[in-house]
């Protein structure tokens, strides 16, 4: 009689069966995990910049308070529900900031930044997320520079670079790059802003024609940055409203990230420059990583603008 053969028990493994690759990276890692996500670094991305970059009358304990616990507290961004419900504060906020304020003291940016959280808000209680906000993102990107076009394409003052040569001799950012290259003087600047403060801020000042020293350099240079202005925001518009595919898609971050670097180069304004490197890594074509990397470097690169420009 053949005797079955008995199996023999393995040895009780002691302790918790993990992947090899579990521990790699520590606690450290895993908590710092979902913000480098690409929807967790968009978030992070967008909730810098509007720290940083959000007018006065807007709550600002309650902001940063908001702000905070999602930077801070990492289950927030990766719980969907807590993220919407915190985005959701935020939104209001920044919907009862301009409310506050006076209309015509808020730069554009600040609206785009209500469309954007908006934006993260809505999609965010989608089916899939990523998917709708990424052609939330580039829709909004497209559209809004199709307007922006549109509009120095009709405003006469703006194609013949009037407009820019006021901007040039008035606009205290700009005037840190041009004093900077000697372009002119910072009291040429100074004198013609004292001009014009009584027309803009106070109504019992009567509407007069008012005399500005115009530098003969910004007077020869305005038509061409004007038209170099429509050129890059028409390319942007164009980039992310057709249906680019394969190599053409990079055309997106292409001219996104010459029109921020030429832009804002100029014009130091990381408030616009942030929002639009965050609504374009939402938008990308690339891959997760590739895509954090690039977008990631425009934010910089504008932060880094305006940082010299601060220094000048």
């Amino acid at each position: 009689m053949t005797e079955e053969p008995t199996e023999t028990a393995a040895a009780p493994h002691e302790g918790p069966v993990e992947p090899p690759t579990a521990n790699r990276g520590g606690r450290l890692r895993r908590l710092f995990t979902p913000y480098l996500s690409r929807t967790g670094m968009v978030l992070t991305l967008t909730l810098v910049t509007y720290l940083i970059s959000s007018p006065r009358g807007t709550f600002p304990v309650a902001r940063i308070a908001a702000v905070g616990a999602l930077l801070l507290v990492p289950w927030l961004v990766s719980d969907r529900r807590w993220r919407v419900g915190v985005l959701g504060v935020l939104f209001v906020l920044a919907a009862a900031g301009p409310l506050s304020s006076p209309l015509l003291d808020l730069d554009n940016h600040h609206y785009l930044k209500l469309y954007w959280l908006l934006a993260l808000l809505l999609t965010g209680m989608t089916s899939d997320p990523v998917a709708a906000l990424r052609r939330t993102a580039r829709w909004l990107i497209g559209l809004v520079f199709v307007f922006a076009t549109v509009w120095k394409l009709l405003v006469p003052d703006f194609v013949d670079g009037s407009l820019l040569t006021y901007l040039l001799t008035t606009d205290g950012n700009m005037d840190r790059v041009l004093v900077a290259v000697g372009w002119h003087e910072a009291d040429r600047t100074i004198e013609n802003r004292h001009e014009i403060v009584g027309l803009r801020h106070d109504p019992t000042v009567p509407l007069e024609p008012t005399e500005l020293d115009m530098p003969s350099r910004s007077v020869a240079v305005a038509p061409a940055l004007a038209i170099a202005t429509v050129l890059l925001e028409g390319a942007v518009a164009v980039a992310y409203l057709l249906p680019l595919r394969g190599r053409w898609e990079r055309l997106q971050e292409i001219s996104l990230f010459t029109f921020l670097v030429v832009t804002y180069g100029l014009l130091p304004v990381f408030g616009f420059g942030g929002l639009l490197a965050a609504m374009g890594l939402a938008a990308s074509g690339l891959r997760d990583r590739p895509a954090i990397l690039v977008h990631l470097a425009m934010w910089a690169t504008v932060g880094g603008l305006t940082i010299v420009a601060d220094l000048l």
